[in-house]
């Protein structure tokens, strides 16, 4: 939070000295600091997530070996059912695989038991089992029985979610529409009216669409076309299964919305424990993450590009790139897309003589698209002062003509901070932000005024400066990958997300404690009824041996005293 608000408290000391290159230093390294400390943040999360993911695999093997040991002493029991020690030897490796992932047991005539985890898939069932596997990011298709869609789901990305694809209309890629689910069904992506989001992906890989936090297409689906119902698994992240007979069966640990287990999955344990650890938790903190980083880039964008300094430019290309440059805005694929809205935009170029030319621009991104808006400025500039050129990597270039130089004005709509044009953070998340190019090679590039109804940039000019003082205060919408959107500033956010860190590991503090001393009282409680205490038992048997000593003496003193009576006689 310090460093956010430095950030902040460093444009108000350029907006006192607008000028001032040491100013622009204070900002430059404000805002590295800022990148710094969130890719920090990050890099800390994947790593702990790495380090879940190594447990995860020890645990796992030990599973498989608790299992395979009681398969073999169910055989061996089977052999010699009264041998106690291969019976106690059992419980406590069913105790031990307990502890490691949440099963219950049947026991048969035969002596033998099953395990089961999840929703009654056995894990050992006499002398065989079904051992359970880490695997790698994967796909899963499920189409309905008339469906004659030949393609499969491709994707690239990871997440800590799960994501269910299911179609709810007929047609070919990039017509049919689907709803996508994280919790297996239980509940959809919703829109702001809270019925389920659409979806539309396209055949190619050229343009994907986004989907929370990857990107999915269809590939090879030739003419045939996806049916309503057909569902697509995307599991972008290494996974938990079941060997079962008719293939891996996805038993990863998963909670609904409402942090209820899912259905047919594992949980409990070491194993759930892990699961929870690595996707609920360090996955929510990397998504909250990402979701103030993008916001931050782009609002803070869409502030700083409106800007402009003492001297123009003479070409700048843009840095976010549209997937599908004919196609209407909205659907380009271009990063921030969601966040753009109709309106106009201004223009401003400047020759040689200081004779200026200003251009206002309409912009509509449900209608328009990155190859009309480079016509659009061309047309606006029809004596070539400034050329629009939209580059084979799907971003926009703006260049002067020779002699002439431009700066950015007013934009309602926020193309230039969604294209990546006169910005001052370049990245979509948490894991990619850094500062433009310009601005990390040189400070003085770095600009706090706007451009005058002139064409000029006035000394001492500090409106943008201004109006990022005031977007530290003010509420944005915060976008999650998700779709979903909260009002909240940016220090009220991270406080949040500071506050949420504490209150779960306090949470997890008190449930372990809690836990354990339950364990602790039901494993004496156990212990008591069946166990042996070697103590007690060492004090017990001096006492019987005490007793039979003593019952002895009194044996062999009455037969003295019928020996003396009888010689008496």
């Amino acid at each position: 939070e310090a460093v956010l608000e430095d950030f902040w408290n460093s444009w108000q000391d350029l907006a006192n000295d607008p000028d001032a290159e040491a100013a622009k230093v204070v900002v430059q390294s404000s805002g590295q600091a800022v990148v710094d400390a969130i890719d920090d943040l990050s890099s800390g999360l994947n790593d702990l997530q790495k380090t879940v993911d190594s447990e995860l695999k020890d645990v796992v093997d030990q599973v498989n070996g608790l299992s395979d040991r009681i398969a073999t002493l169910n055989l061996q029991i089977t052999a010699d059912p009264d041998n106690n020690d291969l019976l106690n030897e059992r419980d406590l490796a069913v105790r031990d695989l307990a502890e490691l992932v949440d099963i219950s047991t049947l026991s048969g005539s035969d002596g033998q038991i099953t395990v089961m985890i999840g929703q009654g898939y056995t894990l050992v069932e006499g002398g065989n089992i079904h051992e359970l596997s880490l695997e790698a990011a994967r796909s899963e298709t499920s189409l309905v029985p008339d469906s004659s869609y030949e393609g499969e789901v491709q994707f690239s990305g990871d997440s800590s979610e799960e994501y269910l694809l299911e179609f709810v209309s007929d047609g070919a890629d990039g017509t049919a529409l689907f709803k996508v689910s994280t919790d297996n069904g239980s509940s959809w992506m919703s829109d702001e009216n809270g019925d389920p989001r659409l979806f539309s992906a396209s055949g190619t890989a050229d343009n994907p669409t986004t989907v929370g936090d990857i990107e999915i297409w269809f590939q090879d689906g030739g003419t045939s076309a996806h049916s309503a119902g057909d569902q697509y698994a995307v599991v972008p992240k290494t996974g938990l299964y079941w060997e079962g007979s008719s293939g891996d069966v996805n038993i990863t640990p998963l909670t609904t919305d409402q942090g209820e287990d899912v259905a047919g999955r594992v949980s409990g344990g070491q194993l759930g424990g892990l699961f929870q650890t690595r996707d609920s938790y360090m996955g929510d903190y990397l998504d909250q993450l990402d979701t103030l980083a993008s916001s931050l880039i782009y609002e803070v964008n869409a502030v700083y590009s409106q800007g402009a300094g003492l001297e123009g430019y003479s070409t700048v290309q843009g840095v976010y790139a549209a997937n599908d440059t004919a196609a209407i805005m909205a659907h380009s694929g271009l990063a921030y897309a969601e966040n753009l809205s109709a309106g106009e935009f201004t223009l401003v170029s400047m020759d040689a003589a200081g004779e200026s030319s200003t251009a206002t621009i309409a912009l509509d991104p449900d209608t328009d698209s990155l190859e009309d808006l480079a016509a659009s400025i061309d047309a606006a500039f029809a004596g070539g002062e400034i050329t629009a050129t939209v580059t084979g990597e799907g971003t926009l270039n703006l260049e002067a003509a020779s002699g002439t130089t431009f700066s950015f004005g007013e934009d309602a709509t926020g193309i230039w901070a969604a294209l990546g044009l006169n910005t001052f953070f370049n990245g979509t998340d948490a894991s990619d932000i850094e500062l433009s190019r310009t601005i990390a090679d040189n400070a003085s590039s770095i600009h706090a005024g706007s451009v005058s109804e002139q064409g000029s940039v006035a000394a001492g000019n500090n409106d943008i400066a201004h109006a990022l003082i005031d977007l530290s205060n003010e509420t944005v919408t915060m976008r999650a990958g998700d779709g979903t959107t909260t009002e909240q500033t940016f220090q009220d956010y991270l406080a949040s997300l500071v506050v949420r860190v504490g209150t779960d590991v306090s949470t997890a503090q008190t449930r372990h404690a809690s836990a354990e001393s339950l364990s602790t009282y039901l494993y004496d409680q156990q212990e008591s009824i069946s166990g042996v205490n070697l103590d007690e038992e060492l004090t017990l048997l001096t006492k019987y041996q005490q007793e039979y000593e003593a019952a002895a003496r009194i044996i062999q003193t009455t037969r003295s005293m019928i020996d003396t009576l009888l010689d008496m006689v």
